[in-house]
């Protein structure tokens, strides 16, 4: 079974941010017969019962889960923003520090240098997630 990145992309944002967004977790799985893709929320129905066949279904994994969260602005940090690394790491503690990190990026003009920084970070990491459960991906 071939999934596309992009798709795959979209089913971790949807499970990281409803985890950052509200009280109860979101999980998702894909159904590496079919590429089914299913959220255990009320909003996309009811999961099928036999979802918890770890042969038929994967656990669409978070930011968190791939490394994808706050470490991965503190990497960024480390190899782009090295001239306002005091600023950008001390946003980094506490609340709304995601949202208060980003708006700097784009004061300092790094919003696109970000963009394609967690955009081909975001991808080396579900290749390689992919890998490891033998899954295959397609651009897309």
């Amino acid at each position: 079974m071939t999934i596309t990145v992009s798709r795959l992309l979209a089913a971790v944002a949807q499970v990281s941010t409803a985890s950052l967004t509200s009280v109860a977790q979101v999980e998702g799985y894909l159904c590496v017969e079919n590429g089914a893709i299913y959220f255990d929320n009320e909003a996309n129905g009811a999961l099928p019962d036999d979802v918890d066949d770890w042969e038929r279904y994967l656990e669409i994994p978070s930011y968190d889960d791939l490394d994808l969260g706050i470490g991965l602005r503190y990497r960024f940090i480390e190899h782009h923003g090295q001239e306002w690394a005091a600023e950008l790491t001390e946003l980094l503690q506490g609340a709304g520090s995601l949202q208060q990190f980003d708006q700097q990026l784009q004061a300092h003009a790094l919003g696109p240098a970000w963009q394609h920084y967690q955009q081909t970070q975001s991808v080396r990491a579900l290749q390689e997630w992919a890998a490891e459960l033998e899954l295959k991906l397609r651009r897309g």
